[in-house]
């Protein structure tokens, strides 16, 4: 499993076979921005490999310009999946459904219903809910089964990071020693870290964004740490730091594609949207906190509602091959009173499109 910046430097340098005999399987395709996407096809398409690409619109978009699998998706041959695995309860498959199509109010009710929306009087408070709340699922299931989830900013997912390892060392769960992050906390034995770049490592194959560990053990100037779902032990020395951070909680994000046993999340400010909520409830088990100083409202029924309207706010990328512009002052009959997308095939980004056609062996499939 590698990320597309990970796969096409292995390919280019030769680590990695891609020919005529190659199916590349992209998940989380959504998720890509349209210049990676365009290396990445242009890579397949000179190779002369079969690309299919598996996503959601309706979850989280890239970080860049992106929004062009929805795009593909509407206009290459595709497959939907419908028949929803992660949970068999009927009542919550159709809350995911609702939150999928931006009825974010239907969604909610379930969660109030059984008990999953818990309400702090500050954001303050909410965070510390939910890094007791993560402590005690992570007791029964594992870390690894457990996601701890913001969709706010670097500073809070530090807080709830930090929150989770002071309830751990309370326990002596980790160990005495530590190693000072860059960040300015300490890490130790024990303690669960992510990366958040790429790390190559001497004599193998690199360590890829968005994997997590544990650190084994430590000393004056490196870290050991055991990867999860990988025999590898690998060495952190203490000036590459930078390219971990603890790893206990994450941005929503980084969880999209996970499947856990039980999630936690802090929400309800101004970056919460329709795509957040969805990808948050679809992990599994979810439970979210909230702080009332977040929300609008003078009872908590207000508090909910203005929450339902921030659920359903989507934040999906909008490519501009789907945006048609047109000129007020050009006659209704003029035939360049807009720009279509057939019109602007032809010039733009034609690699893109014309390297996922049919006639080359490629496929574009869906996953909810």
């Amino acid at each position: 499993m590698k990320t597309i910046d990970g796969f096409v430097n292995a390919v280019e340098r030769g680590r990695l076979p891609l020919d005529d005999r190659t199916t590349v399987y992209v998940d989380e395709a959504g998720m890509d921005d349209t210049d990676r996407l365009h290396r990445l096809t242009e890579l397949v398409s000179e190779r002369g490999g079969t690309l299919v690409a598996i996503g959601d619109g309706r979850q989280l978009s890239s970080i860049g310009a992106g929004g062009m699998f929805d795009r593909l998706a509407a206009e290459l041959p595709s497959a939907e999946l419908r028949t929803v695995h992660r949970t068999n309860d009927p009542a919550e498959q159709d809350a995911w459904a609702a939150l999928r199509n931006g009825d974010a109010r239907a969604g909610l009710s379930f969660y109030q219903e059984r008990g999953a929306v818990h309400l702090t009087d500050t954001r303050d408070d909410a965070i510390e809910q939910a890094a007791h709340a993560y402590d005690r699922h992570a007791a029964e299931h594992g870390h690894a089964h457990v996601a701890l989830m913001s969709d706010a900013s670097n500073v809070e997912i530090d807080h709830l990071n930090l929150r989770v390892q002071a309830l751990r060392r309370q326990r002596d769960e980790l160990g005495r020693e530590h190693v000072d992050h860059p960040h300015g906390y300490p890490l130790h034995a024990g303690d669960r870290v992510i990366w958040t770049r790429p790390m190559p490592v001497r004599g193998g194959p690199r360590v890829e964004n968005g994997q997590r560990g544990e650190i084994i053990d430590l000393g004056d100037d490196r870290l050991a740490v055991q990867l999860d779902g990988d025999d590898r032990l690998v060495t952190l020395d203490a000036g590459r730091l930078e390219a971990v951070r603890l790893g206990y909680a994450t941005h929503v994000v980084r969880e999209q594609g996970a499947t856990v046993r039980r999630s936690v999340v802090v929400t309800g400010g101004w970056q919460t949207s329709a795509e957040t909520a969805y990808v948050e409830a679809t992990r599994g088990g979810v439970e979210w906190h909230v702080g009332r100083d977040d929300l609008d409202g003078h009872d908590d029924t207000q508090r909910l509602d203005h929450l339902a309207e921030r659920m359903s706010v989507s934040r999906a990328q909008e490519p501009s091959l789907a945006v048609e512009l047109h000129d007020p002052r050009r006659l209704p009959d003029d035939p360049r009173d807009a720009f279509t997308v057939d019109r602007l095939r032809p010039a733009a980004a034609p690699d893109l499109t014309s390297d996922l056609t049919p006639d080359n062996g490629h496929d574009l499939a869906m996953d909810r």
